[in-house]
């Protein structure tokens, strides 16, 4: 970027003191020799390069790529430097000779006349079909283009053969020369009329500027004949002047720019904000994206680049130009989605600053995105746990309906029974109720430790089952240093996660009251078979598998708990440790 503008700097300044420089000769000619023209006609003559060039420059320097602002610096550097040496010789400054208009004497001004009229023409002829994007429309707009550009050589030298207007050579010229400017003019024309606003004002007031400077041209040498002319000249860099302030010419914006501190400002206002839906939010940030720079439409594609959120005229369907922006929403390492912004002008996409503001605004879009799938999975595990919650009440209500309630109304009718046996002094009678009674009791008791036993941990709830582990391993475990790692896992039925949070609270508090480790890691993955796998590992003295402690469940409690769900668990143990493997499927029907 620094090259061309350096570039645009250097001819910029060339031509500003060139026309200085023949300003001051156009002045001294005056005052020496006498006025060809009104003094003030001639130094707006002179300094009619100088114009171009600052539009050309403003143009360049903005939008190095397009070749419209390159062309009019070109040509009004080259128009300046051909007035700058005429009014040189003019005022004597080039010799005896060169005043009395002997070319020869002149051979650079010459040269620069030449090239200068040539290039006058030409731009004048073709700059219809270049403008606004620096590339004709289509490969039809070339043959006119060429053309015009062989009528500008065939009047230049016409000129400088020194032949009457009205001679063969000129009659020939003009009319090639404006066979291509007439071709290029009805095609721009055709354009303008298919051409919706801005793209039509800014072309209105180019061809308008344009065919003035033409017709102007054609009235003749006197006084308000070149009066105008000059005139005329300067309404190009006007007409584009207009078509960048008043009309955003190439995407360019002269009003203020967007403050990126606002707009982040702004994003987070909207995240913060109550919302309707997700959809909602997400939208409200695109506006806010575009707004930024001033883009007609925005969408966000998720990482399956499904449209999930749109603004402006951006539909989700719609085939984005090669020139829009594209920016991948990451967190970290993790793809979230991509950001798609529709330039103003699809032949001109987004200025450099312009991609610098989105580049910047994609990274707060992709905390936004990020936040939502959070919010979205809080969501999730939230009505899990509600409905585990309400499944665990239905349970219970069930349990205690169809099994325990049965069981107290019986131990009721027989308490009454054993008060009438006692009334009526029937020992044997009482006796018998008696033992019924401790046997109901001892049953009633088993079914509520089963029930208990069945009961969903509050930390899955609460938690979630990977934090539950976490926390869960952490508490027991409080004294032993402890590595818990927890890789992608399916879906897991409730009933799949209380028996694996059991079978590991069991197995570290087994291995934190027994092994005498000083390190513990768990393992928590999924398997390529739809298996739910643990492994809970110390480095403790371990022990002999098939010969567990007397008076200890635990390890056939792990195993019960596994078969229940058609799991199974293995131990393996030596004196370098022991290890407890959990292997459940994941697809466990809940009856």
């Amino acid at each position: 970027m620094w090259v061309p503008r350096a570039a645009v700097g250097a001819v910029a300044v060339l031509v500003g003191v060139a026309g200085l420089a023949g300003a001051a000769a156009e002045g001294f000619a005056a005052a020496a020799y006498g006025a060809r023209l009104p003094l003030t006609l001639a130094l707006a003559g002179t300094l009619v390069g100088v114009g171009w060039s600052v539009a050309g420059a403003l143009l360049a320097w903005l939008r190095p790529a397009n070749a419209i602002g390159w062309l009019l610096l070109v040509v009004g550097t080259m128009t300046q430097l051909s007035l700058t040496e005429e009014a040189f010789a003019a005022a004597g400054w080039l010799g005896p000779a060169a005043a009395a208009g002997d070319w020869m004497a002149r051979a650079p001004g010459l040269v620069l006349t030449l090239v200068g009229g040539w290039s006058i023409m030409a731009m004048l002829g073709t700059l219809p079909a270049f403008f606004p994007t620096g590339r004709p429309p289509g490969r039809t707009w070339w043959w006119p283009v060429g053309v015009v550009a062989l009528g500008a050589v065939l009047i230049q030298l016409h000129w400088l053969a020194g032949q009457p207007s009205d001679g063969p050579l000129g009659a020939v010229s003009f009319v090639v020369y404006l066979a291509g400017t007439a071709t290029i003019w009805v095609l721009a024309i055709v354009r303008l009329a298919r051409s919706a606003a801005p793209r039509r004002q800014q072309l209105a007031w180019l061809l308008g500027s344009v065919i003035l400077i033409i017709v102007v041209n054609l009235l003749g040498e006197s006084l308000v004949a070149q009066v105008a002319q000059v005139t005329s000249l300067y309404l190009l860099p006007a007409a584009i002047a207009i078509a960048v302030l008043r009309y955003r010419l190439l995407g360019i914006d002269a009003s203020p720019r967007a403050d990126p501190v606002r707009i982040v400002a702004e994003i987070g206002t909207h995240v913060g904000a109550p919302a309707d839906t997700d959809g909602e939010l997400l939208t409200a940030v695109l506006a806010a994206v575009r707004r930024s720079v001033g883009a007609p439409g925005a969408r966000i594609r998720d990482a399956s680049r499904s449209v999930i959120a749109c603004s402006g005229d951006l539909q989700p369907g719609a085939e984005l130009p090669a020139t829009a922006f594209s920016a991948t929403l990451a967190v970290g390492d993790m793809p979230l989605g991509v950001l798609e912004v529709a330039p103003r002008w699809p032949e001109e996409g987004f200025a450099r600053r312009e991609e610098r503001m989105l580049a910047a605004l994609a990274a707060q879009v992709a905390a936004v995105l990020h936040a939502r799938g959070l919010a979205e999975q809080l969501e999730a595990q939230r009505d899990a746990a509600m409905d585990a919650r309400r499944r665990e009440r239905e349970r219970l209500r069930h349990e205690l309906h169809d099994g325990l309630g049965p069981a107290l109304t019986g131990m009721g009718l027989g308490l009454a029974g054993l008060e009438d046996a006692i009334r009526a002094s029937s020992a044997t009678t009482a006796l018998q109720i008696t033992g019924v009674l401790r046997a109901e009791v001892a049953g009633t008791v088993s079914e509520v430790r089963r029930i208990l036993d069945d009961l969903q941990p509050a930390a899955l709830e609460e938690r979630g089952f990977a934090e539950a582990i976490r926390r869960g391993v952490v508490s027991v475990a409080a004294t032993l240093p402890v590595s818990v790692e927890v890789g992608p896992l399916p879906a897991l039925p409730p009933r799949v996660e209380q028996t694996a949070y059991r079978v590991v609270a069991e197995a570290v508090t087994n291995a934190v009251r027994h092994a005498d480790a000083t390190q513990l890691d768990v393992c928590v993955r999924g398997d390529e078979g739809d298996n739910l796998v643990i492994d809970v590992r110390d480095d403790g003295a371990g022990f002999d598998p098939s010969q567990p402690p007397r008076g200890g469940i635990g390890l056939a409690s792990m195993r019960a708990r596994a078969r229940e769900l058609g799991g199974e668990v293995a131990i393996s143990s030596s004196d370098a440790g022991t290890t407890v493997t959990l292997r459940v499927p994941t697809a466990v029907r809940i009856a």
